[in-house]
């Protein structure tokens, strides 16, 4: 397809939603503005950003040149590309395993890497849907890396991008807790043809929005409002600039707010002793209360309680006395931690859960992800993107990836009758034998979990609720 005409066929790219963010974010600290409602209980978001670059290598011969859709100016290109119905059959479920032994290889890494005693927070969701989208464009040994790292077939990494999707799709429309958005934007230029079986493939399975841009202060303001927006502003902005070499920009964002199943009551909120992971204790908000699914293996017990509706939740694990959280993640691995979680034990637990804000934000994970074992892919001479299209005389690879998480925990939802009619209690008519305590003062793990696929879609460490 010539530029002149897909360009016949679109418009420019519609900047409404761009400058509804753009506003919202700029105003929200105006006196008098309504507070967003994801404040006031469990607000989680993530957003990852990818950066193509182009090199001085000459092209490998390999490399495929098949015709793609050459971009000419700034333009939203899913009027030219319609999603088409893809049927797998297969649950998200099916792929627990794979996508939790990813998670959690993925966070070690992370969290090994941390400066100090910091706290982490990652979406290995957000990473995998995101390195999915792009290993679509690689062939192979850059694909073998990205599979191998991954975890499973860019074919299965399809199946599930797109089960898993259609699946939140229908529970937002009766719930709303997790929003998932795709987005990749390419740079209008005439020596770049990118191949339109990339952008199909994209476009089936994880209802990508496809834009052609001029890779300008104007492009970087939209993606940034664009993840401001997909993150209901919980991440105002995923990058800093955009670089000359930059020819394609992948973006992964992941949104989450709850109501608790059960909320907290003023009475179940005091003021308590946290000992950080430098050991200096400090008084923070505890919520105290009972919740009835105990985790426990032979270094640590933990608890699981429910959002509104019960397809997700918080889950938290405290290791052993003495043991700290990275000696925990030394121990564990993708297949326990699906079975830990698979087998929650029925049973009361009194809890303590301190309230706390964090923000994490990993600048670039390429060292990380070529430590798990994806190298080429980042090689300037050595990448093999063919299949995601050419550069005139130059090499394609990946340069950058930007993750960002946020995280917001607290006591209340907003809705009137949001409390359940059990009422939380601590009476007697439940012996000491049967009832487990997990008071989190001191460094734990958690995750918000799917509990219907049973898969990790946030993972973090919590050395200090102050920071």
């Amino acid at each position: 397809m010539k530029a002149d005409d897909l360009i016949d066929m679109i418009g420019d790219a519609d900047d409404s939603l761009i400058a509804e963010a753009k506003a919202d974010r700029d105003n929200k600290n105006l006196p008098g503005r309504k507070v967003p409602r994801w404040v006031y209980w469990t607000a989680v978001a993530a957003s990852l950003c990818i950066i193509a670059f182009i090199s001085a290598m000459k092209l490998f011969p390999g490399n495929d040149t098949r015709t793609g859709v050459t971009l000419a100016k700034a333009a939203d290109l899913m009027q030219g590309i319609t999603p088409g119905k893809t049927v797998s059959g297969k649950k998200a479920a099916a792929y627990s395993s794979e996508v939790t032994d990813f998670a959690v290889r993925l966070y070690r890494t992370c969290d090994q890497s941390r400066t100090g005693e910091e706290n982490t927070l990652v979406s290995p969701l957000s990473v995998m849907l995101a390195m999915s989208m792009t290993a679509n464009g690689m062939s192979g040994k850059t694909l073998k890396e990205a599979e191998d790292v991954l975890g499973m077939s860019v074919e299965d990494l399809n199946v599930f991008a797109n089960t898993y999707t259609h699946t939140l799709m229908n529970r937002i429309k009766a719930e709303g807790s997790l929003k998932l958005a795709n987005a990749i934007w390419f740079k209008t230029d005439p020596r770049f043809t990118v191949n339109t079986d990339f952008l199909q493939i994209n476009a089936d399975h994880y209802s990508a929005d496809l834009y052609a841009a001029p890779f300008d202060k104007s492009t970087l303001d939209d993606i940034n409002g664009w993840v401001s927006k997909k993150t209901d502003a919980m991440i105002p902005g995923i990058l800093d600039n955009l670089s000359e070499e930059a020819i394609m920009c992948l973006v992964n964002a992941v949104a989450f707010d709850a109501d608790w199943e059960e909320p907290y009551e003023a009475r179940q909120i005091e003021e308590g002793s946290f000992k950080t992971a430098e050991g200096e204790e400090k008084q923070v908000t505890f919520l105290n209360g009972i919740t009835h699914l105990y985790l426990e293996d032979e270094n640590s017990e933990g608890f699981i309680k429910k959002y509104k509706g019960g397809k997700y939740a918080f889950a938290t694990i405290l290791p052993k006395e003495g043991m700290m959280p990275e000696e925990y993640l030394e121990t564990l691995t993708g297949k326990h931690l699906s079975q830990m979680l698979a087998g929650a034990e029925e049973r009361t637990v009194i809890t303590s859960l301190p309230k706390f804000t964090t923000e994490y934000s990993k600048e670039d994970m390429a060292d990380l992800l070529g430590e798990m074992g994806m190298k080429r892919a980042f090689d300037a001479e050595k990448a093999e993107f063919g299949k995601l299209g050419t550069y005139e005389g130059k090499n394609i690879h990946i340069n950058k990836v930007v993750h960002k998480a946020f995280l917001s925990l607290d006591e209340n939802g907003t809705h009137a009758g949001a409390a359940t009619a059990a009422t939380i209690t601590y009476g007697g008519i439940i012996s000491p034998e049967e009832m487990r305590e997990v008071r989190l003062t001191r460094p734990f793990i958690y995750m918000l979990i799917d509990t219907e696929a049973n898969i990790p879609i946030f993972i973090g460490t919590m050395r200090d609720p102050e920071k």
